[in-house]
């Protein structure tokens, strides 16, 4: 960056952080609205697989998402938020499974139902949307290599959804602000659309400001969004899940009452906070339990809970029973380094699936710690132990329901 640049990014952040502290800080109550929130759908268009034997080696060798019932899941994920008519859905990135173009328009045509039934859409891109190499179809045990997206077609794609009638967008990334309604507007955090994906660029930090310093003027308040997350969820979720150079953004969300931030990527239901400002960050919809958020705010009241996607008996306990046995065939391969699950190592296997199922679907309070395994854990060396005991360490808590109050 030249001296030049340096100079005007500096000079501009004195004015702004000068200019906030004019502002009046009033508590700005809203009336009762709804938003709805889900992250890392991963779809893919049905046209790009027939399920055969080699999508099913990936999937049964990946992280529990459920891809064989996408479409299922994704279907009954927009039907429920339909029914429950919120003002907005915010999709907070990896929409698509792997960046493949087929399935980015075949989703967008999806969120034109919702946003026809009178919901808003607004999207952001994950690391899995944008120029990807990897983006395939799927046929029997091969696989072919198709049609990508970049930034461009990206908001061509998702114009109505966010980009076109943006309040305004940033120069530096492919985030914007938009209005939810006359009181609330969405800030929405792009570090997948920019030069160095996962970074947050100095320039968007200052159009942030400026949005939220914006709002302030207008008497609104502001929710905020991001594909990876701001804040520290767990100790072992840090380099390659926040995005980089957050720090000063959470300060300028915390000086401005950014009412809360939402974000996914983790695949884990989890809610961590800075002072009293909260992340709430979206488990993958097609990873048990398949579920999606709800933000209700009434005046200066907040209370987000999570909704689980109806779709059918078959499906529900497939997904679950995918995340259970991906986890535990990966803890056997870890202690016996083969294939298969040695049967003396059978119990700690199931008990670190069990584990990994509750604390992705964000219920910590009903895991059942077994102190003995946990030894054993440690005692063989293995890396999951440290998995364990950060899982533990997390207190407890239940992250699918969060009532707090903002000012």
């Amino acid at each position: 960056m030249d001296k030049e640049k340096l100079l005007f990014l500096a000079v501009s952040a004195a004015l702004l952080l000068f200019s906030v502290r004019l502002l009046p800080k009033r508590a700005l109550p809203v009336e009762p609205v709804t938003v709805a929130v889900a992250s890392d759908l991963h779809y893919i268009a049905p046209s790009l697989t027939d399920n055969g034997s080699g999508f099913q080696y990936l999937i049964e060798n990946g992280d529990g998402k459920d891809m064989l019932h996408c479409e299922e899941i994704v279907n009954a994920f927009l039907y429920s938020v339909m029914d429950a008519k919120p003002a907005a859905l915010l999709l907070t990135g990896d929409l698509t499974f792997n960046g493949a173009r087929a399935s980015h328009t075949a989703l967008a045509q999806k969120l034109r139902a919702v946003q026809d039934a009178g919901v808003r859409v607004l999207v952001l891109p994950g690391n899995h949307d944008l120029n990807s190499k990897i983006a395939a179809s799927f046929s029997g045990d091969t696989y072919e290599l198709v049609e990508g997206v970049d930034e461009a077609a990206f908001m061509e794609i998702y114009a109505p959804f966010g980009y076109a009638a943006a309040l305004s967008r940033d120069a530096a990334s492919l985030s914007y602000t938009a209005a939810i309604s006359d009181q609330l507007w969405a800030l929405m955090i792009d570090v997948n659309g920019v030069e160095r994906p996962g970074t947050l660029p100095e320039e968007t930090i200052l159009w942030a400001r400026r949005q939220l310093e914006e709002a302030r003027r207008q008497g609104v308040r502001v929710i905020a969004a991001s594909h990876q997350t701001l804040l520290q969820h767990n100790s072992l979720f840090t380099e390659g899940f926040i995005a980089e150079n957050t720090k000063d953004l959470v300060t300028v969300f915390q000086q401005y009452g950014v009412i809360c931030s939402f974000c996914g990527h983790m695949h884990i239901q989890h809610i961590a906070e800075a002072d009293t400002f909260p992340e709430i960050a979206s488990s993958a919809l097609v990873t048990w339990p398949c579920q999606y958020g709800l933000l209700s705010l009434d005046g200066n009241n907040a209370h987000y809970y999570t909704v689980p996607v109806e779709a059918s008996q078959e499906v529900t306990q497939s997904a679950y029973w995918l995340l259970w046995n991906t986890a535990y065939r990966q803890a056997g391969a870890e202690l016996t380094s083969g294939a298969t699950v040695a049967s003396g190592v059978d119990g700690l296997c199931s008990f670190f699936a069990g584990v990994n199922v509750r604390y992705v679907a964000g219920l910590g309070d009903t895991i059942h710690w077994d102190d003995a395994a946990i030894r054993e854990w440690q005692e063989r060396g293995a890396g999951r132990a440290a998995y364990l005991e950060s899982i533990r360490a997390d207190g407890g808590r239940n992250f699918t329901e969060h009532r707090f109050v903002f000012r």
